[in-house]
């Protein structure tokens, strides 16, 4: 009598929902909080736009215990770099330059050759974090270098998913953040987890993606970061071409928002009278929709002041708030003369952010200043701004 054939599936574990509610998970180590989580990320953007800069500014401040960008205070930790398109001299140049004099962090340690991940690489990596137990990052710069070879027969989405998987289940299994470095697609797109060159496999697979979008030639760059252990976000980058490092200058929305008011005040300086945002819009060639809510917003925020037809002018600049001379960021100088101080000298809280000058290489240049609180004081400037709004919302005057 033939015997059975012997089963060698693996066994598994299953838990209960009650079993898995009252379990107690360590906290994930990500190597850099809200931005890098525990498993593996992408890094992705066109190719000589700073990747690889990001990639060696994290492992800096990883390995150092320092702070990532500028900004993020991290955990000190041992860091791999596999920097498979650089040679020794090109690596030890791009570390110079990135320390800038400062000591070198010990728990930093580079390759520039490495197998592929399906030809002993990907033992090799563990190997590694196992000589190596303090690991909190390991940077593979690019994935091309290390990727298994394509299997022809295989569909294009598994073969992606397949090539770095293996990496994300290594990264969980000693709790680690893996970072692969990539490239975008040359399409654009709304989502930016599409821009990553590929199928759908290779986001599908990671715990995080990061896509660097920065255009030719300019200092300030955006990350948009999107991760399993927190929600999308994107921040606005600075580079500082002195130190050849980024720079994290805060949300980029809020950001680009500082950016457009500056540009505001910046054109309504020039002009001789006060303009309404119809005639702003016609002249800057942009949505009326989209001009009159800004204006009217800098209004409300008391950067710009509105005459009795509409028309809006920088504080200050009209001549009639007494001696209020404008100031560099919009606001008037009120040296006791002003009938009507603006919302930010009314006791509230308010931040200046300095926008980066690009061709003072990342020097502090223009200054916003945007309200964060608001005090009851300015109740009446609101309402009456509110009023304003409503008059004025089907009516040409103010448009």
């Amino acid at each position: 009598m033939a015997s059975k054939p012997q089963s060698t599936a693996k066994s598994v574990n299953v838990v209960s929902a009650k079993g898995l509610l009252s379990t107690e998970f360590p906290e994930p180590r990500g190597a850099v909080p809200g931005v890098l989580s525990e498993g593996v990320s992408i890094l992705a953007g066109k190719p000589k736009l700073g990747k690889s800069w990001i990639g060696i500014d994290l492992a800096n401040a990883v390995a150092s215990g320092g702070l990532a960008l500028g900004q993020i205070q991290v955990e000190r930790g041992e860091v791999l770099f596999l920097a498979l398109e650089d040679g020794w001299r090109r690596l030890q140049d791009r570390l110079r330059t990135t320390l800038s004099g400062e000591d070198t962090p010990p728990g930093l340690f580079f390759a520039v050759e490495w197998p592929r991940l399906d030809d002993g690489g990907l033992t090799a990596i563990e190997r590694w974090m196992q000589k190596h137990p303090d690991t909190r990052l390991v940077v593979i710069d690019t994935l091309k270098r290390v990727r298994p070879q394509q299997n022809m027969r295989a569909r294009l989405y598994d073969s992606d998913y397949d090539s770095v998987a293996p990496l994300g289940d290594l990264a969980r299994k000693y709790h680690v953040t893996i970072l692969i470095i990539y490239h975008t697609r040359k399409s654009e797109s709304d989502d930016p987890l599409d821009l990553v060159s590929g199928t759908l496999g290779l986001t599908g697979a990671v715990d995080g993606v990061l896509v660097l979008k920065r255009s030719r030639g300019s200092c300030d760059a955006t990350l948009h970061i999107t991760g399993r252990d927190f929600g999308d976000k994107e921040i606005a980058l600075s580079w500082n071409a002195d130190l050849t490092c980024w720079r994290m200058l805060g949300d980029a929305a809020e950001y680009r928002l500082s950016d457009e008011r500056r540009s505001m005040i910046e054109f309504l300086k020039e002009q001789s009278e006060a303009l309404t945002p119809k005639a702003v819009s016609n002249l800057l060639g942009r949505e009326y929709s989209a001009i009159k809510k800004l204006l009217w917003t800098m209004r409300r925020d008391g950067q710009l002041e509105v005459d009795d037809k509409g028309g809006y002018s920088v504080l200050g600049n009209s001549g009639n708030r007494g001696n209020g001379a404008a100031n560099a960021d919009g606001f008037g100088n009120h040296n006791g003369n002003s009938t009507s101080p603006p919302l930010a000298m009314n006791g509230n809280t308010a931040v200046t952010d300095q926008v980066r000058d690009c061709k003072g290489n990342g020097n502090p240049g223009y200054p916003v200043t945007t309200v964060t609180a608001v005090s009851l004081d300015e109740g009446e400037d609101i309402i009456a701004a509110e009023r304003y709004a409503i008059e004025n919302e089907d009516s040409d005057v103010g448009s």
